[in-house]
């Protein structure tokens, strides 16, 4: 009975562990970039402004809490980008006197409650921009699965004999 495939060479295992180091790298940066690295776009929150409080004094307190890009939602109601997400930011949005109440704030923990509702107003730039792009979720599916081949590959034929490739060693060697 003849033996069809192929001997594993040491080559072969090089190129395999490549391209899962390769891929546990790519995996690597994207938990980087999704835990440390903010997102390109300013988060949308809601304020709620008291009934007494006039056009002026909302767009004075608009500039002061660094709210962007305001629409009218409901009634008394605004849809803002929030320039500054921190929280000292928000206690001072939770703290104004013309604000009656809020959304898509943690009041308590003074953060963003969903900072996958996006706005308009870009805040940061850089690998900011990685956060809401398309490839990044294909990228971490096809970094797993390669990495999925190579450890079967290396548990089941890797394993095999290691055959060395011929050297050539010329007229003179």
């Amino acid at each position: 009975m003849r033996d069809d495939t192929a001997p594993v060479t040491s080559r072969d295992r090089r190129h395999v562990g490549a391209l899962a180091l390769a891929s546990i790298v790519a995996l690597a940066f994207s938990a980087y970039v999704e835990v440390f690295v903010a997102p390109a776009f300013a988060p949308r929150v809601y304020i709620r402004w008291k009934a007494d409080v006039s056009d002026t004094t909302r767009a004075e307190s608009e500039r002061k809490l660094k709210l962007l890009a305001g629409e009218r939602y409901q009634g008394t109601t605004w849809a803002y980008d929030l320039a500054d997400p921190s929280p000292q930011a928000i206690r001072v949005i939770v703290a104004d006197p013309s604000v009656e109440d809020t959304g898509n704030i943690d009041r308590v923990r003074l953060i963003v409650a969903d900072d996958r509702r996006t706005g308009r107003t870009r805040i940061h730039g850089g690998l900011s921009g990685l956060h809401h792009a398309a490839i990044v979720p294909w990228l971490i599916r096809l970094a797993c699965s390669f990495l999925l081949l190579c450890g079967i590959w290396l548990s089941t034929t890797g394993r095999g004999r290691i055959r060395q490739l011929p050297t050539y060693r010329g007229a003179f060697g």
